[in-house]
């Protein structure tokens, strides 16, 4: 990937792609990220064989960290506010500025 892809979910959140690799070490990179740089606190995980949910607080909003098995890795909103939208931007920016994937 050159740049972050910007899509929509199926319930119509923003979601950023900021990897098209999908390996847990990957993920775990980038939730680091957000917990580190954004002082996020982690508050639940649900993980499977092909899907990871991380989600966070970033300040009052709660952003996801997605693995998609054959897809990639994703920071998605969990609302359609623009608050929401815009820091889940500003994060896919930041994470895909600092991975090396």
């Amino acid at each position: 990937m050159n740049e972050v892809r910007y899509d929509r979910g199926p319930g119509g959140n923003l979601r950023a792609w900021v990897s098209e690799h999908w390996d847990r070490i990957r993920l775990r990179k980038c939730a680091d990220f957000v917990q580190d740089d954004f002082g996020a606190e982690a508050r639940d995980r649900v993980s499977g064989a092909d899907m990871v949910f991380w989600d966070f607080m970033v300040s009052a909003l709660l952003v996801t960290v997605h693995l998609e098995r054959g897809t990639g890795i994703a920071i998605l909103a969990n609302d359609q506010e623009p608050a929401s939208e815009a820091l889940v931007r500003k994060i896919a920016e930041h994470v895909f500025s600092r991975s090396e994937f």
